[in-house]
């Protein structure tokens, strides 16, 4: 059978920790939503730290791909976590248990300093190990038929048993000296393990196990300003996906929520939200108004997944076809409006809906088209406004010229409570093949300008990050 087995005993996630490092601070919960305080409904990614501002009021991630029948399998939510649940999944079967997601109902928040002075001190009888080290989930269950290594760590003495009291500790890169396999990436880390079969009813799960890095690093202003988001996604079912497609969902709310743009650089492969006016105050309270000076947010794929060999695709566009180890850079760039599920401009209310919009369809069945709205127009495209950035109208339209800049600017349009999707595929997923996406959200904010400057200051920014 290609259907996924669901679990009726585990709960969804609960717990939560922020990333706090740099000029950033982001709220990360145990599930698959990130940036949103879910026990109040309210913003959670603040820029600058400490301001009381927010650039993003939530996110998420969906992905999903095509089984050996041609039948969607699809895990994806937009402001809850309702798809995707605490720890991994068994190797043979892509089944857990209540025990094993309550036991992975947690965060494991660590700052590269913390083990710097592990390293040091580790056998030093007047210091005390934290917790995070000493609780890291190096290993699942083997005994109930779990993968045996889960979290990166360095094993100190080669025993294959991860245990803080022989020197191991999660795997940092301190020396700069490894060869190969996973590290915990940032100067600050936050990482969990999720899953899509525990209490997902649907037959349409994908059986995935989800390695999650939420970190961020110290630095220039631009590196400060950024977090990044590594996916390690296993497939522990027994199909073969094609056509997969990742997503990342994301509600910026920049400030107010009713005045917003939604926007991309095809040629930068970022995604982008910002204020349509120079001053931001429309449609919230005071305490959430930024005002003048209104910041811009982006989305970058740092690491897209492999793409399909043999495709003729310039998918990375680095001006080589097919290059051994080609990786999607950003595929698709999809806008939706606020509560308007039934609407074909409206967020996702299905897994098709969700599907399709990752590979430039609207709710409808018809496709984004260049120019206007992007819908009911002549020339099909993936890039929703991509302004000026593909003007050479190769890489969302094939070549086909279609017009000038395409911005919601040009096009005169509403600002309203925009959503954007931003995705990368189709790459294949096979079964108990791993595949890692990585992409970072950048934020920028001109302190002596307006919307439009701190937009291109964000451009700017992504182009250090890269």
């Amino acid at each position: 059978s290609n259907s996924v087995k669901a679990q009726v005993d585990c709960l969804p996630s609960g717990h939560f920790a922020y990333l706090d490092i740099n000029n950033v601070k982001a709220r990360i919960t145990s599930g698959s939503s990130l940036w949103q305080d879910l026990s109040t409904g309210s913003a959670a990614y603040e820029f600058p730290a400490g301001s009381g501002e927010t650039v993003i009021y939530a996110g998420n991630f969906g992905i999903g791909g095509l089984d050996g029948s041609n039948n969607l399998h699809f895990s994806g939510a937009t402001f809850e976590n309702s798809t995707f649940f605490p720890g991994p999944i068994r190797i043979a079967t892509a089944t857990t248990e209540g025990i094993s997601c309550a036991a992975f109902d947690r965060v494991w928040k660590i700052n590269r300093w913390e083990v710097e002075e592990f390293v040091l001190k580790y056998q030093d009888p007047n210091y005390t190990i934290p917790e995070v080290i000493l609780s890291w989930p190096a290993h699942g269950n083997t005994a109930d038929g779990y993968a045996q290594n889960l979290a990166p760590f360095h094993d100190s003495n080669s025993d294959g048993i991860y245990n803080p009291y022989d020197g191991d500790y999660p795997e940092f890169d301190l020396d700069g000296t490894l060869a190969c396999g996973d590290i915990i990436y940032g100067d600050q880390c936050i990482y969990w393990i999720i899953n899509d079969v525990g209490n997902n009813q649907s037959s349409n799960a994908l059986g995935i196990e989800v390695h999650m890095q939420a970190y961020a690093y110290l630095g220039g202003e631009s590196i400060n300003n950024t977090t990044f988001y590594r996916y390690k996604v296993i497939n522990r079912s027994a199909n073969n996906y094609t056509d997969t497609y990742f997503a990342n969902w994301t509600d910026s709310d920049i400030g107010c929520s009713e005045d917003d743009y939604a926007g991309c650089d095809v040629q930068r492969g970022m995604g982008y939200q910002f204020n349509a006016d120079s001053i931001d105050n429309d449609g919230c309270n005071g305490t959430q108004a930024i005002g003048v000076n209104p910041p811009a947010a982006g989305i970058d794929f740092v690491q897209g997944p492999l793409a399909v060999i043999g495709d003729n695709i310039d998918n990375n566009r680095d001006g080589n076809i097919d290059e051994v180890g080609e990786r999607h850079a950003l595929s698709t760039f999809m806008y939706f409006n606020r509560n308007l599920p039934a609407n074909i401009y409206g967020d996702p209310g299905t897994d098709l809906d969700y599907y399709n919009y990752c590979k430039g369809i609207w709710k409808d069945g018809t496709p984004l088209t260049y120019g206007g709205d992007g819908h009911g127009g002549t020339v099909p495209t993936t890039f929703a406004f991509p302004d000026d950035s593909d003007l050479t109208n190769w890489y969302g339209t094939g070549g086909i010229n279609a017009g000038g800049a395409w911005s919601e600017i040009t096009e005169g349009i509403t600002k309203f409570d925009r959503r954007m999707l931003n995705a990368v595929g189709p790459f294949n997923l096979n079964a108990g093949q791993t595949e890692v996406i990585t992409f970072a959200v950048i934020s920028a904010k001109d302190l002596t300008g307006d919307n439009l400057t701190s937009l291109e200051k964000l451009k700017l920014a992504d182009d250090t990050i890269q």
